[in-house]
Parts: C-alpha cells; sequence; structure tokens
C-alpha cells in the first residue's frame, strides 16, 4: 500500500509578493487616511478654540456692563436711603467696640 503525499509544487506559500503589497498598500491607505482624518481634527479643534475664546471675552464684557450697572443702581439706592425722612447727617463721632474673638465658643469676660 502507497501513502499519498501532497504534491508541494503545487501548494503556493501564504506570503507571496502579491499579498504583501495588497497589506502593505492597505496598511499605507490606511495611515494616510488616518493622518488626513487627524489634521483636520486639529484644524477643527483650533478653529472651535478661537470661536470659544471669542465667545468667553464677550460674556466677560457682558459681565462687566452688567456689574457697573449694578454698581450704579447700588448708589442711587443707597443715595434714596440716605436721603430718607428718617436719617439726619450728623457730625457727633460714634466709636464702637469690637470684643476680640474667642477660639472657643463660651462667655468673653467684659471690663
Amino acid at each position: 500500500m502507497k501513502i499519498a503525499t501532497p504534491n508541494r509544487t503545487l501548494a503556493t506559500p501564504l506570503l507571496t509578493p502579491a499579498v504583501v503589497g495588497s497589506v502593505l498598500g492597505l496598511v499605507l491607505i490606511s495611515l494616510l487616511a488616518s493622518y488626513m482624518y487627524f489634521l483636520s481634527m486639529s484644524v477643527v479643534h483650533v478653529v472651535l478654540r478661537k470661536e470659544v475664546h471669542q465667545e468667553t471675552r464677550a460674556i466677560e464684557s457682558e459681565i462687566a456692563a452688567l456689574e457697573a450697572t449694578y454698581i450704579e443702581v447700588q448708589h442711587q439706592v443707597s443715595e434714596r436711603i440716605a436721603q430718607a425722612e428718617y436719617l439726619a447727617e450728623t457730625n457727633d463721632k460714634i466709636f464702637i467696640e469690637r470684643v476680640p474673638s474667642a477660639l472657643v465658643l463660651g462667655t468673653v469676660p467684659r471690663e
């Protein structure tokens, strides 16, 4: 009885130049596509960052204007309160003593 052996001449190797070229081509194309994608994303992020920075400046300017308006209105309210009938200007000086704060809650001896 004779054992059949596979014909080695008909078997093709797994890594032929055509397969290696195709794999390297796919790798090169995927690397090129990745490079283009990440390059475009970095440009988009730079543009978005500039836009956000401009919006931040605009909001800070608006906040500053609102603070100025608030201070102006606060002074107007203070002037109205100061001109009320029950308040009067005085030349007498009033001094207030302040008890030093203690670290422990309790009674502070007074003189």
